[in-house]
Parts: C-alpha cells; sequence; structure tokens
C-alpha cells in the first residue's frame, strides 16, 4: 500500500486542529474601554450568504459546521448550536432519504431493462414516496424554528458578562 495514502489522515486531522477558532481573549484587569475594545472585536454577527447561514467575527467567518469551538467557548450558545445541528440533521437525513430513493428510481427505470423494470404502480410508489420525503423536509424546516437565529445574541451576551461589562452598551445622547 502507497505510504502518501496512509498519511492523508494524519495530515486531515491537523488541518482540522488547526482551523479550530480561538476562545476570544478576556482580561478582566483591562479597563472597560479595552474590553469593550475587545468585545467589538470578538462578538460575532450574522454575515448570511444566499442560502446558508454564517457567522463572522475578527478571526473569521463562521459557517453552522464551524462554529464547534465558538459555541464551547460558552454554555448557552453551545446549547443553542447543539440544538441546531439536531434540527440541521433530522431535516438533512430526511431529505437525504427523499432523493437516494428518487435517484435509485430513476435509475432503475434508465439502466435496467424493459422487461426487469419494477411494475408501474411500484415505480409511482416509489417516486411519490421519494418526493413526499423532500416536501416533507422543507415543509418542516419551515415550521420547526431555528434555534441559530438566536445564537450570536446568546454569543454576545454571554461574551460580555464574561468581559464584565453590562448587558446593553449604554446609547450615546445626540
Amino acid at each position: 500500500m502507497n505510504r502518501a495514502l496512509l498519511r492523508w489522515p494524519v495530515v486531515a486531522s491537523l488541518l482540522t486542529a488547526c482551523a479550530t477558532a480561538p476562545r476570544p481573549p478576556v482580561d478582566r484587569a483591562a479597563s472597560e474601554g479595552a474590553r469593550a475594545a475587545t468585545y467589538a472585536a470578538w462578538r460575532l454577527r450574522p454575515s448570511n450568504d444566499f442560502f446558508v447561514q454564517r457567522w463572522r467575527r475578527q478571526d473569521g467567518r463562521y459557517g453552522l459546521g464551524a462554529l464547534d469551538h465558538v459555541a464551547a467557548a460558552y454554555p448557552e450558545p453551545d446549547a443553542i448550536h447543539a440544538a441546531a445541528m439536531t434540527r440541521s440533521t433530522a431535516l438533512s437525513s430526511v431529505a437525504g432519504a427523499g432523493s437516494g430513493l428518487l435517484v435509485f428510481t430513476f435509475g432503475h427505470l434508465l439502466l435496467t431493462p424493459e422487461d426487469a423494470r419494477y411494475a408501474p404502480a411500484t415505480q409511482y410508489a416509489l417516486v411519490g414516496v421519494g418526493g413526499g420525503l423532500i416536501i416533507t423536509s422543507i415543509i418542516a424546516g419551515l415550521i420547526w424554528d431555528d434555534p441559530m437565529l438566536d445564537f450570536a445574541d446568546a454569543y454576545n451576551a454571554a461574551l460580555r458578562r464574561d468581559l464584565g461589562l453590562p448587558l446593553r452598551p449604554a446609547r450615546a445622547v445626540d
């Protein structure tokens, strides 16, 4: 066996370890202005693309799957992230099962000789179940509340508490 193939899992795990998000530097002995500057640099802001939710802070942009280490910094955002991952896994699994059923059915229709194909009623049932699973996933995604809508607020509130800043910043008077 080629030794280079054996090295890829090690390289992949090292790259994953290097790609983790660092925890914000918290120095409670710093002045309030310095702590506010740390908050401004490390607070999480939504940065949504067309179909993909992303969040950004000074060290980069993160999608849902890459937020593990950002969320693990504080318990409240970590719980929200875990709930969002459960939602994402459930919806993706149902849609994936429906897509797989449709691909299998259409592949069977295209690649199997006509005399060995399933009966038309079976084909209709497979297409109906596959399409139904995809539609169910879409509807469930619209109905099921997305916990990640509250993620940035929970993370930012925990960061403010950690830095010893008030939860609501004072508004400037014009």
